[in-house]
């Protein structure tokens, strides 16, 4: 999902394999995509055909979130806060924040105020705050600006501590091609917080990138972060 938020390249390639695999007698292929890409984008619409089989990834249960949460010592829960943990990643997030923030975070009921949590939770332990901050959005805007899953691991002699402390505490992935963040909603939460912090207009930004759903995340994570 994060090469296709920054490039088209990636998923042309990939359908373009999957047709070719498709021709070959007894071929079975399962790949995921998010609803709303299956939805609208080009390349991936062919695949709504009633010849494709289809499952919908459901969330977790409210039992289940519970269940989670009852093993990091969160108890009692809103109704609000387990209805946002019913996602995955969502959970994930919640449950790599630091002790005190966990329980200062109970009142949340939406991503934004989940991810300014745990941005909150990951600068308080970092000694400094200042560096880390700028290496993340080092990281945000080369993956935007190449278009790339990973970026190359070329950070250490500027911020050594810093990608150690990221990597320590699971925010930044490193893997034999390069550098990432856990996950893409936290690359453009963290792109989106360099692009307001540096003052960019997002009105000029729409105009001059492509007018394609390639753009939705970084103008409704700006967006949401903005209200």
């Amino acid at each position: 999902s994060f090469t296709h938020s920054v490039s088209k390249d990636f998923i042309i390639t990939y359908t373009q394999l999957i047709y070719q695999l498709l021709a070959i007698p007894g071929t079975r292929i399962i790949f995921s995509a998010r609803t709303f890409d299956l939805d609208y984008d080009s390349e991936l619409k062919a695949f709504k055909d009633e010849q494709y089989y289809k499952i919908k990834a459901s969330t977790l249960t409210a039992d289940q979130v519970k269940i989670v949460l009852s093993e990091i010592s969160v108890l009692h829960p809103s109704p609000q806060l387990v209805e946002l943990l019913r996602i995955p990643n969502h959970l994930n997030m919640f449950s790599m924040l630091d002790h005190k923030a966990r329980h200062a975070a109970l009142l949340i009921n939406s991503q934004k105020q989940l991810f300014d949590a745990l941005w909150k939770s990951i600068m308080s332990k970092c000694p400094d705050k200042r560096k880390l901050k700028e290496l993340f959005f080092a990281i945000a805007k080369k993956l935007s600006e190449h278009g790339l899953p990973v970026v190359p691991d070329n950070y250490g002699d500027n911020y050594e501590a810093e990608l150690a402390f990221a990597k320590s505490n699971q925010i930044i992935i490193e893997d034999p091609n390069g550098l990432s963040f856990f996950h893409q909603t936290f690359y453009e939460y963290a792109f989106a917080l360099e692009f307001v912090e540096s003052g960019q207009d997002l009105i000029a930004f729409i105009f001059q990138e492509h007018q394609g759903i390639a753009v939705r995340p970084v103008v409704k994570m700006v967006t949401d972060y903005l209200r």
